[in-house]
């Protein structure tokens, strides 16, 4: 197995035991690995996963959101012309409904984007602090 490959399933490894709670001590007893090569794999793990958070925030992020939001206006505009060609009252209420919930689920939706835009930049900078602590 190549250098690159038994890194990786290391690094696999110290991720499963830090979910479960394991320290870097006990993991690097367990793989018998010192305890620099855990702080090193921990590091690049984390690296990792702001690197995967930044790239879902700037580019996935935004992208699922519109495509969401654009969804959410087809489907307003498609219950609209049903609503005009709806013959009996409970046929209108039941698409009044359903408008009244596309509504509410755009509402939200825009509601929900700039926080998790700032969870994004506040973890950012907590990240930050805790590189420069360590």
């Amino acid at each position: 197995m190549a250098h690159d490959e038994l890194v990786k399933e290391r690094q696999e490894k110290v991720a499963s035991l830090l979910m479960v709670g394991h320290t870097e001590k006990t993991i690097a007893e367990m793989l018998d690995v010192s305890r620099t090569t855990i702080v090193r794999d921990v590091g690049e793990l984390k690296n990792m996963s702001s690197l995967w958070l930044d790239s879902l925030t700037q580019f996935g992020f935004t992208f699922e959101m519109k495509m969401c939001l654009d969804l959410l206006k087809t489907l307003r505009v498609n219950l609209l012309n049903m609503l005009q060609n709806a013959s009996s009252t409970s046929e209108k209420l039941k698409i009044i409904r359903e408008i009244e919930n596309n509504i509410g689920l755009y509402n939200q939706m825009m509601l929900d984007g700039p926080a998790v835009f700032l969870i994004n930049s506040k973890l950012s900078t907590l990240n930050g602090d805790i590189c420069e602590k360590i």
